[in-house]
């Protein structure tokens, strides 16, 4: 085959130098490692117009994960497509948004062998062969609906032109023909030919190297397209950081063992001087992973949080994915169906880790036994390195064996455990240690002194400190003295204090780390739990020296794959103290879906399903809970829910019914893009605080950096944005107990106009005046809509001083929606409204909008008023109408 695409392409085109694009051995010659890069270029408008046809071989090593072999344009295109394997099953799929969304073959090729492989998409179907490309597809589907309009960039291999998702093996021989006539070719090595290499000035996607150190603070987001987040794109996004923070003797996360990923993996530093790195899956309570050498790689791509963790050192040992422990007739199969989440209970169950210094213990009970499992690595008289495991077995009070396994390798059978005696002593290692991060960091905060409704004070946040630690904050809560504790994504809880009016000395302690990315923080009876990927962890502190001592598990059932975007956001309580958190989708029997977790940790549940990207829920005093998803495929907008048990809120691929659904539960509100490109979560105020804002919900804008007060009417949901911009993607809310006031935690990720890694900000209510609506009501000849100031009774009722439009989203596996007429639902736009009257009514707050009322998703209202003392305002009101009340009379 001709050989078109080689390290002489891109020194011909001065681009990169030869060892920048990472090759290994191929089909034929070499072959692009997609373990270590993708290629991503501007694209050809014959690769997005039908019909078109893509050979390639490619050898997959595993299905942990989608695989992209192929992707032109990004998702958000209409005629975006991409060739892939799904995740879990390894089969050959095509994505077509424009065109019917998912079309999966039967064949799994993610098995570690070379496979040819063909697409073809012609005007009205798609075909899929596998290794005999003269023969039957594989797949053969007619394709729904017209051709769409082609897009203008983006052509990739092993990635998403957007990046984020990326390739698990190697790419050999691409070709790709379009109307029957030779396009392009890409391979590895040899010289460069191609039938229109002036189209192709590739702008490769290398293996991420190291960032340049800025000359400015890093966690500082400049202008350009941070101020714009729809305008970002993935290398706005590459960060090298996380390389460089000083972890503690433990990292939880994703870890690339060898003999296939641990998807919850603690990595652990063993030897006096951290020399090996032993890893513990803590589903099956095996050790998964022994090297010596370095601790772990991370990827800067999407700042550390989408990719696995890597092993970094010369492997000594590796363990197949396994039970550690032999079951009660002493088998070590494996009995979980499907493959993730913890064992069955009676098996053997993780139960937390002890932090002592250096020092790591892991605990875990197997009927009735407790086993505390303490790794280690140790030098012989030599100077050879030997890992080992020191063991105490005990049951109740009683301790029955403390024994030593220098096989690190040894699965337990507890009939016929054996090893030699040790003397280590366990009392000491599950004690508590020395301090581990010194003296707490001391910041001073900034008070707002504006005369506005909603003042917004910063809690300076240790940007800069000796750990190198990132402060991308995500959640946080309050003990009853009024103590804040912060967790970042990166791995840390912090406890926050003195924090009072002035904000002169406030003092950051590091709590805890290690966590694998915590996105949701509780405090409950001064307890501290923080919701990970993998479990919720209950946090110990028994010395009271400010840091954790014991990393309790209060509940590891979550299933989890290796999802990359497959993150677990925010953590509630309701009245009766049962828990609540959210995941992104992922093909996990608890991916795409709202859990719930017993008050005492012992039984998890699903909810709820039917969820795609969601970043956080709220749940309300009285028990109510909310959720909001992202825009997408099958979202066309973003979408605030309120959850009912059973529910399914629209995700088509994450429905989790036996017969898929054809309908949704309908959301309390579609929110425009000008208000919230995407949500975070939702906080409700206490009764009794905040004025009219009292009882009231506050949904979070991560994507705008703001919040917004939700009206609700029953089914129906409106919004008003309130108060000023946060420096950071506001996530989570929280009402300090000891003044009353909101605090704001929020993050820097992608698609936001943060400007700083994280914040910790508080909102004081002032009392101050605010113009605006704070209620409204739905009935089926008009919108009523109570302002919070009285207004001028003239302007008021006249017509000229309204307008509105209305329009609905089309429900579709197409990435988001156009704005669909209400009236002639096949035609693109909106519909304006036409209002037949207004009235001020007699409290002198509320008018009274006549017009026929019908349900529709979005409805713009926007206002020119003036208020009773003669000030000017104006604004616009969006709201959801899903069911009108009766006639206002």
């Amino acid at each position: 085959m001709m050989k078109t695409f080689a390290f002489a392409l891109l020194m011909t085109l001065g681009l990169l130098p030869v060892h920048a694009l990472e090759v290994a051995e191929g089909k034929s010659g070499k072959a692009l490692d997609g373990r270590k890069n993708g290629i991503l270029m501007p694209g050809l408008p014959a690769v997005r117009l039908a019909p078109i046809r893509l050979t390639a071989w490619v050898r997959i090593f595993g299905s942990n994960d989608f695989n992209i072999i192929a992707a032109s344009e990004p998702k958000a295109s209409p005629s975006h497509w991409e060739l892939y394997t799904y995740r879990g099953s390894g089969a050959l799929s095509v994505f077509l948004p424009g065109r019917g969304g998912e079309y999966r073959s039967d064949r799994n090729i993610a098995d570690g062998k070379w496979h040819q492989v063909a697409m073809e998409l012609t005007a009205d179907r798609v075909r899929l062969w596998v290794d005999d490309l003269a023969g039957k597809p594989a797949l053969d589907r007619p394709l729904p609906g017209k051709r769409v309009s082609p897009g203008k960039s983006g052509f990739a291999l092993g990635q998403l032109v957007e990046g984020g998702i990326g390739f698990n093996g190697l790419i050999d021989e691409v070709a790709l023909t379009a109307n029957g006539k030779p396009l392009a070719n890409w391979s590895f090595d040899g010289p460069v030919k191609a039938a229109e290499p002036a189209a192709f000035k590739i702008a490769l996607r290398p293996a991420p190297q190291p960032a340049v150190k800025p000359a400015v603070d890093n966690s500082v987001r400049g202008s350009g397209p941070a101020g714009d987040p729809t305008r970002q794109t993935e290398p706005d996004w590459v960060d090298a950081r996380y390389a460089k923070v000083k972890f503690g003797p433990f990292v939880s996360g994703h870890i690339a063992t060898p003999k296939g990923s641990t998807h919850k993996g603690i990595a652990i530093r063993v030897g006096d001087m951290g020399e090996g790195t032993m890893v513990f899956d803590t589903d099956l309570c095996v050790w998964r992973a022994g090297w010596t050498g370095g601790f772990l790689k991370t990827d800067p791509a999407r700042y550390g949080l989408i990719r696995a963790l890597k092993p970094d050192g010369n492997m000594v040992f590796s363990n197949a994915p396994l039970p550690g422990v032999a079951s009660e007739e002493g088998s070590f199969v494996d009995p979980r169906n499907p493959k993730s989440g913890p064992l069955p209970k009676g098996h053997v169950r993780f139960k937390g880790l002890f932090v002592h210094g250096k020092r790591v213990v892991v605990r875990y009970d197997v009927r009735g036994f407790q086993i505390y499992d303490a790794p280690w690595l140790e030098t012989d008289a030599e100077g050879q390195m030997h890992f080992r495991r020191d063991l105490r077995i005990q049951k109740g009070a009683q301790i029955l064996q403390v024994i030593r396994l220098k096989d690190p390798t040894a699965s337990i059978d507890m009939l016929k455990l054996t090893g030699t005696k040790s003397s280590v002593d366990f009392g000491k290692l599950i004690q508590p240690g020395p301090l581990q991060w010194g003296a707490p960091i001391t910041t001073t905060g900034i008070v707002d002194k504006r005369k506005t409704t909603f003042a917004i004070d910063t809690i300076t946040v240790p940007y800069k400190n000796p750990h190198n630690a990132l402060f991308f904050t995500a959640g946080h809560d309050f003990t009853r003295n009024g103590d804040c504790y912060v967790a970042t994504a990166h791995g840390d809880v912090w406890k926050v204090t003195g924090i009072d009016a002035e904000l002169k000395a406030v003092k950051w302690h590091r709590f805890a780390t290690g966590l694998y990315q915590p996105l949701g923080l509780r405090v409950v009876k001064d307890q501290v739990y923080v919701l990970g990927r993998d479990q919720i962890t209950r946090l110990h502190d028994y010395n009271k020296d400010g840091e954790a001592d014991f990393y309790e598990t209060f509940n590891n059932d979550l299933m989890i794959g290796g999802g990359g975007h497959s993150y677990a956001t925010c953590l509630e309580t309701d009245p009766a103290g049962n828990f609540y958190f959210i995941r992104c989708a992922e093909d996990t029997p608890h991916g795409g879906g709202v859990l719930k977790v017993s008050a005492d940790g012992s039984k998890l549940s699903l909810l709820a399903t039917g969820f795609r990207n969601p970043n956080g829920l709220g749940v309300g005093p009285n028990g109510v809970i909310t959720a909001a998803d992202q825009q997408g495929t099958w979202v066309p907008e973003t979408r605030l829910d309120v959850i009912k048990p059973g529910g399914f809120y629209g995700y088509m691929p994450m429905h989790k019914r036996e017969v898929a659904p054809t309908t949704y539960d309908p959301p309390l509100m579609w929110v425009p893009r000008v208000l919230d490109n995407s949500a975070g979560g939702q906080v409700w105020v206490p009764e009794g605080k905040w004025g009219s804002f009292g009882s009231e919900l506050i949904h979070f804008s991560y994507g705008r950096c703001t919040m917004m007060h939700i009206l609700r009417d029953g089914p129906n949901g409106g919004a008003m944005p309130i108060g000023g911009r946060f420096l950071s993607g506001a996530c989570r809310g929280r009402f300090n107990p000891t003044d009353g006031h909101l605090y704001v935690t929020g993050l820097l990720g992608w698609q936001t106009a943060a400007i700083r890694d994280g914040c910790l900000q508080r909102v004081r209510y002032t009392g101050a005046a605010l113009q605006q609506p704070v209620r409204m009501k739905v009935h089926a000849n008009g919108i009523r809509l109570t302002f919070s100031t009285a207004l001028d009774k003239k302007i008021a009722e006249d017509i000229e001083s309204w307008s509105a439009e209305q329009w609905n989203y089309k429900w579709t596996a197409t990435y988001g929606s156009k704005d669909w007429s209400v009236k002639n639902p096949a035609q693109q736009g909106r519909d304006a409204v036409a209002i037949q009257s207004t009235k001020l009514l007699p409290d002198g707050k509320s008018v009274f909008l006549k017009f026929p009322v019908r349900p529709v998703h979005s409805m713009a209202i926007q206002y020119n008023l003036d208020t009773a003392a003669g000030k000017i305002f104006k604004g616009i009101f969006h709201l959801t109408i899903n069911q009108a009340g009766g006639a206002f009379r």
